[in-house]
């Protein structure tokens, strides 16, 4: 069974087993020592595992450092992957939830806020029926280093679709995000992109490019392999450009130079400045490579 890259720690397992034979028995109770999922370290509560028939039966209960309340996972595994008999709950609530996004942080990073979750899965691992809920209220987080604030929405799992209700969050001084629509689970719906990102004033950063945005982006296929389409204006917009990365066009070969001696680059060393920003303007910025 394939577990995430960045899941580090020691497994222990104590109990009984019995294999071969007509009848191959299994119970164990799992340990987790020097747990960590990323940056965020974990603690195996209950971690039962015990063999019936063709199947696994399991009843975990994860939680992360420092958190009030945990993740539980109860139910049964088919050991074939096709085969029908799946039946997985999954719960939680409060802050339960914060360690399984906050494992990657660089990206996305959910810092306060209510995530209450129940989820049902159901058929077979190779086709998962998903029933239940996840409710955001009143969410804070980061990302991709900006802040969004006041997340509130309700996101159901209906078989092989997911459902966005009215899920809303501010961005910066004016900034408004909304999502509402539906879209596939594992596989596209087979009908035009009906999950739509709306955006009022938004505050963008992306690499050295800072502006406002607004607009609307539509989300197809699905959650597996999403495909994405929509207009969106980007205004005020400035760029941050340093020397070391920053070569002039020659006018000769149409070629980048080797130095970045450029009219839009304006270098201040009487103040012994680190980094030297360049703001070009016009038909200046045309003529840089960044």
């Amino acid at each position: 069974t394939p577990v995430p890259e960045s899941l580090r720690g020691t497994l222990a397992a104590s109990g009984r087993y019995r294999l071969g034979g007509k009848r191959p028995e299994l119970e164990v109770d799992l340990d987790l020592s020097d747990g960590q999922l990323g940056p965020q370290k974990l603690a195996l509560e209950k971690g039962q595992v015990s063999l019936q028939g063709d199947a696994l039966r399991i009843d975990m209960a994860l939680r992360a450092a420092g958190a009030a309340n945990s993740v539980t996972l109860a139910g049964k595994v088919p050991l074939d992957p096709q085969q029908d008999g799946l039946l997985l709950r999954m719960s939680s609530r409060g802050d339960g939830l914060w360690f399984l996004v906050n494992s990657e942080p660089e990206a996305f990073r959910w810092t306060s806020g209510s995530t209450d979750l129940q989820l049902l899965v159901r058929g077979s691992l190779s086709e998962p029926l998903a029933n239940g809920f996840l409710r955001l209220r009143d969410g804070s987080c980061k990302l991709f280093h900006q802040t969004l604030r006041g997340v509130d929405g309700t996101l159901v799992f209906d078989f092989e679709q997911l459902l966005v209700q009215d899920l809303s969050a501010s961005v910066g001084a004016r900034g408004k995000l909304r999502a509402e629509g539906r879209i596939g689970l594992v596989r596209p719906l087979g009908e035009a992109p009906n999950l739509k990102l709306r955006l009022d004033d938004v505050p963008l950063a992306l690499g050295r490019l800072t502006a406002i945005g607004a607009g609307q982006v539509s989300f197809g296929g699905s959650l597996a392999s999403p495909q994405l389409g929509g207009q969106l204006s980007i205004a005020n917009g400035s760029i941050d450009a340093s020397p070391a990365e920053m070569a002039p066009m020659d006018s000769g070969s149409g070629r980048a130079g080797g130095k970045a001696n450029g009219k839009g680059l304006e270098k201040d060393k009487r103040q012994g400045q680190d980094k030297d920003i360049a703001k070009a303007k016009g038909s200046e910025i045309g003529r840089a490579h960044v």
